[in-house]
């Protein structure tokens, strides 16, 4: 008897629960008493996970804002950007950065969403330390985000930004739901920086060595890789790019030595192996990530690629890795000219074979510039050693050392990647892509007379 008064009790307060959530979610006709309306168990609902994809979405938002009072709406703003906080916090916890949450928004939502997103990081990102500085890769992240609208460092209004796109109030709360269905989506993704809530306050940064590439070398090798992408001959490209590689390899190896002579002679913080992380984008994610591989390994670091979101995480010293990622854009650029400019293919029986084409002329490309980078890289060694002499060798072995003792100790589980090739025209074309943007480094970094 006991039992079924437990029962019965339990069922009066389902029934009375359900009643509030109906009479929330679904506001009634003129008579809806405003004052008696559960708005933050609405947000709550609406924001759940299982709320996602609901499609009628739009229409309970509207229902719900042609019965809010002015506060109403103003208190379902502050509870959407509280909860954008929230989330925002529970990702920079678990290896997301800034720049992640904007890609994964981007690549998932639509232009709208992406807007939100980047005021939300922006203006969550400055503020994530709770008082402490940020480290400077995550300030550098929060100033991209904000170099177009420094404002955006000032405030996150869903009011604003809905009256900035036109949109109605509850078009941009549709947005922000939907956004935030996202971020409550995603899983822990492998950590290039250190979490907000490890910050500590007072903290600096100054101390430590920025092996960075020297701003001047930067501007040419910038402006020889865009020349590069441009061109519409293979000769003319290869020679920009030869001369590009030739001048961050051999500064990459100096730097190297510059870092190791400092640590000798003073206290100083030697600088250390880093993580970064670059998004690959569809279609050939794989592929593009294998020519990412190829170019890291040549350059003394390390890559591996997360298939479920799209990222590559690199591994390596600052130079180094400003070197692969230079790379990395301009050999995109060259290679999507060409295997566009190859246009669709069909089979024997005139079927399609476009895909399996590009597919493998991806990874032919691939592979073989990680064949001439590597005789590119073994003369810049030889060049270098005979001008610092035969102790440079162990500078450079002591650093990939440190870099794989780095990278096996964020991936210990870390296994081999591979692909088949499938199509033997767009293997040939690949790997003749590949020669065209042959990376040679015989000419000697000082000969002006060759510099474009």
């Amino acid at each position: 008897m006991g039992k079924n008064n437990r029962q019965r009790r339990a069922d009066k307060r389902r029934r009375q629960h359900r009643g509030r959530v109906n009479r929330s979610s679904m506001p009634s006709g003129g008579d809806h008493d405003t004052g008696t309306t559960d708005w933050p168990g609405l947000i709550w609902q609406l924001t759940h996970p299982l709320s996602a994809g609901d499609p009628r979405l739009g229409e309970r938002l509207h229902d719900a804002h042609e019965h809010m009072r002015a506060n109403d709406r103003d208190l379902t703003d502050r509870l959407l950007e509280d909860r954008a906080e929230q989330l925002l916090r529970q990702m920079w916890e678990h290896g997301w950065q800034p720049h992640d949450a904007i890609e994964i928004t981007a690549r998932k939502l639509s232009r709208v969403h992406l807007d939100l997103a980047t005021s939300a990081v922006a203006f969550f990102g400055a503020r994530a330390g709770n008082g402490a500085d940020p480290p400077p890769d995550w300030r550098e992240q929060i100033d991209d985000l904000v170099a177009d609208d420094p404002q955006q460092l000032e405030h996150f209004s869903l009011a604003r930004l809905a009256l900035r796109a036109g949109a109605s109030r509850p078009a941009m709360w549709c947005a922000a739901i939907e956004w935030l269905h996202l971020l409550q989506s995603v899983h822990a993704i492998s950590e290039v920086g250190s979490a907000p809530s490890t910050w500590l306050k007072g903290a600096t940064f100054e101390n430590v060595p920025a092996d960075h590439l020297d701003p001047k070398i930067l501007t040419k090798v910038r402006a020889l890789l865009a020349k590069a992408e441009s061109t519409n001959f293979p000769d003319e490209a290869e020679s920009l790019t030869a001369k590009a590689q030739e001048l961050m390899a051999r500064h990459a190896i100096d730097q190297a030595v510059i870092d190791e002579q400092g640590r000798r002679d003073s206290s100083a913080r030697a600088p250390r192996p880093k993580r970064f992380r670059v998004w690959i984008d569809d279609p050939y994610a794989m592929p593009k990530a294998m020519l990412m591989h190829a170019i890291a390994e040549a350059n003394r670091s390390r890559s591996i690629f997360d298939d479920s979101y799209g990222y590559v995480t690199l591994v390596g010293y600052s130079v180094d890795l400003e070197v692969v990622s230079l790379l990395y854009t301009s050999l995109l650029v060259q290679a999507t000219t060409a295997v566009v400019a190859a246009g669709s293919r069909k089979d024997q029986f005139g079927r399609s074979s476009t895909r399996s084409f590009r597919q493998s002329f991806w990874l032919s490309y691939g592979a073989r510039i990680g064949e001439r980078l590597n005789e590119a890289a073994r003369t810049s060694v030889d060049e270098a050693t005979e001008a610092h002499g035969e102790s440079l060798l162990p500078v450079l072995a002591s650093r990939q050392e440190k870099v794989e003792d780095e990278f096996r100790a964020a991936f210990p589980m870390s296994r081999t990647m591979s692909k088949s090739i499938t199509n033997a025209e767009g293997y040939h074309a690949g790997r003749l892509a590949a020669d065209q943007a042959d990376l040679a480094t015989r000419r000697t970094v000082g000969d002006e007379s060759r510099s474009a």
